[in-house]
């Protein structure tokens, strides 16, 4: 029985695989499980350890030598009386194994800064086809490589039965664990919604998105796996975590972004080489650009400059659109002309429009002092809210 698992990258494959080898090989840990449906499905393991080899791809040459070493480190063997073929080299591992059923978890090495530069889909379909006739279970994690390869690579989708890991699924565990929400707030988180779809139209993520995420900015998932890409050991939930402990004295109407993105994963940027151009234009624009604009102006058009670097790392072009909704730009006294706003503001030599972005006291003018988004007859919103507020931060 082959299976794999598919997904984006930061989406939780490496951490689902993890799971079921302390699963497999630890019984003692299984009477810890709170999750129902995971609970029922160890009970019916055996009260034993079983045999778990996890390979890491990408720290040897070959596929087949990570096999060996993995076979070898399980069983504390010397990797010479492994085996030197596919089939020889699994059932070794079968017969090591006894009568237990012998797991065997095929995941890329956590600590490589890029894909594995090679075509392992042949011996992939070989180890399936041969783990299916001696009974091991094999699970693999369809990495980028694997998975938008051509060639013998596609050989993976005959030889695996392949289930997709949704990313939606990061929505519900951040909603229950990391930001947990009793139900009786979400009218406040209604209400936030509303808000914010009423000043800045670009905001285009649902409202059952958005209270699932909330605080953090729904964009920020859609990003996580382009900055995964460069940064393997950035991980979206304990970003959260801990980013969440920062903003509790913040209104609760601020999101965690881009920005406090880019703070937090910069200094491991700057050091891949492949965007080292990106940085060099990123600085220059931050020295020789930002830095003449009125100081007023400097943070705004820094929080552009920013966004605008994390966007390219999608590989995809950004509208204004994409930068307003991301950042919760707004033009207090004209939002039809918002997205011109920021374009003309993402140039250093064009002209400054009154945009301002969303801030503790509501929306600050370029022009003048904070000014609070009104009601239809003229009262400042946040003061209406502040109430509501002051009572859902102190739960």
């Amino acid at each position: 029985m082959a299976r794999a698992i598919a997904g984006y990258r930061g989406v939780g494959k490496s951490h689902f695989l993890a799971m079921v080898s302390v699963l497999a090989s630890h019984p003692e840990v299984r009477s810890l499980i709170t999750e129902t449906h995971v609970a029922s499905a160890s009970q019916r393991l055996l009260r034993r350890h079983y045999p778990v080899i996890n390979v890491r791809r990408g720290l040897l040459p070959t596929l087949k030598s990570e096999l060996i070493a993995a076979v070898a480190s399980t069983f504390a063997i010397e990797e010479s009386t492994v085996g030197s073929e596919i089939t020889d080299i699994l059932a070794k591992a079968k017969e090591l194994s006894g009568d237990l059923r012998t797991i065997l978890l095929i995941d890329t090495a956590s600590d490589r800064s890029s894909p594995v530069e090679r075509n392992d889909g042949d011996v992939l379909s070989v180890i399936a086809s041969e783990s299916s006739k001696l009974g091991i279970f094999t699970g693999l994690a369809l990495d980028d490589d694997i998975a938008n390869a051509d060639g013998s690579n596609l050989a993976v989708s005959s030889s695996f039965a392949i289930d997709y890991l949704d990313p939606e699924h990061l929505h519900k565990v951040v909603n229950s664990l990391i930001f947990p929400k009793h139900s009786r707030m979400q009218s406040v988180l209604s209400n936030v919604y509303a808000h914010f779809r009423e000043t800045v139209p670009q905001f285009r993520w649902s409202e059952q998105k958005f209270a699932a995420m909330y605080p953090l900015h729904p964009a920020t998932l859609e990003l996580a796996p382009f900055i995964r890409a460069y940064v393997p050991d950035f991980a979206l939930l304990g970003f959260a975590s801990e980013a969440g402990q920062k903003i509790l004295g913040r209104p609760v109407d601020s999101l965690i972004g881009f920005e406090e993105i880019f703070d937090n994963t910069e200094p491991e940027l700057r050091k891949v080489d492949e965007i080292s151009g990106a940085f060099a234009a990123y600085d220059d624009l931050t020295t020789k650009q930002i830095g003449k604009l009125p100081v007023t102006d400097r943070h705004r058009a820094k929080l552009i400059l920013k966004t605008l670097f994390l966007l390219s790392l999608t590989g995809r072009s950004s509208t204004a659109d994409d930068i307003a909704g991301a950042m919760m730009f707004v033009d207090p006294a004209d939002q039809a002309q918002q997205a011109r706003g920021v374009d003309e503001e993402s140039d250093a030599e064009g002209a400054r429009r009154p945009v301002c972005k969303r801030r503790r006291n509501g929306c600050r003018r370029a022009d003048g002092p904070a000014a609070a988004p009104a009601d239809d007859n003229g009262h400042g919103r946040r003061s209406g809210r502040a109430a509501e507020e002051r009572r859902w931060r102190s739960r």
